[in-house]
């Protein structure tokens, strides 16, 4: 009971930073959400480890950065939300929906960067710390994959077909069913998907928005 309550009670915290971020829009700075994530994660993971997830969120983050800038395309700074990750925001659509795929899979590939530098870390000094880092960067970019809108697998098969949403909606919602992913913050997930999606199959508009960028779901 006491370990529901105290997931409750972050759970709680998370979702009221949720709100003041979301309220805080353009005066947000990436430090400030950075610091508020860390200290999130923190109460329910200790100091280290929070401030392990965001370093590793951030690493992923600038995957997405560095792919957008070289494609030619203005994003904004990472803007950290807790416990659903962190999002950059387009200024502007990328050329072709080829490109948008691209900005898509840099953070995966910036992510499993990061991911191999922790685990080179444990290798090197068969600290058990850095191994839960690495697993952590592992999962999540393997979660990101999944191909639902907004996570970067959505992103990256609205090249090819928007039914491939679909797809990945029903293997998230059955990864919830199932227990496998418990981070609650899935159903705004769902929630957030399915107009885009319903867009995207009806063809009502393109299916390269211009806002964009990965919400990273932890399991907890």
């Amino acid at each position: 009971m006491l370990l529901l309550a105290a997931k409750a009670k972050t759970f709680l915290l998370g979702a009221k930073s949720l709100l003041i971020l979301l309220k805080a829009g353009k005066i947000l700075t990436t430090s400030g959400s950075m610091l508020i994530s860390i200290w999130l994660y923190a109460l329910a993971f200790g100091w280290p480890f929070g401030v392990g997830i965001v370093v590793s969120i951030f690493i992923h983050e600038m995957g997405h950065v560095f792919v957008a800038w070289r494609q030619g395309v203005p994003v904004s700074a990472p803007i950290f939300i807790p416990f659903m990750g962190a999002l950059i925001i387009q200024k502007r659509s990328a050329k072709t929906a080829w490109a948008e795929a691209l900005i898509g899979i840099g953070g995966p590939l910036g992510g499993t960067i990061g991911a191999l530098l922790f685990y080179g870390v444990y290798v090197a000094t068969g600290n058990h710390f850095f191994l839960g880092l690495a697993y952590f960067g592992f999962l999540i970019n393997l979660f990101n994959l999944l191909p639902v809108f907004p996570l970067d697998g959505g992103w990256i098969v609205a090249s090819i077909s928007p039914y491939l949403w679909l797809a990945g909606l029903v293997a998230l919602v059955a990864l919830f069913a199932m227990g496998l992913v418990r981070n609650p913050f899935v159903i705004i997930l769902v929630l957030m998907s399915l107009p885009t999606m319903w867009r995207g199959l009806t063809k009502k508009e393109s299916t390269s928005p211009v806002w964009r960028r990965p919400l990273h779901l932890k399991s907890w």
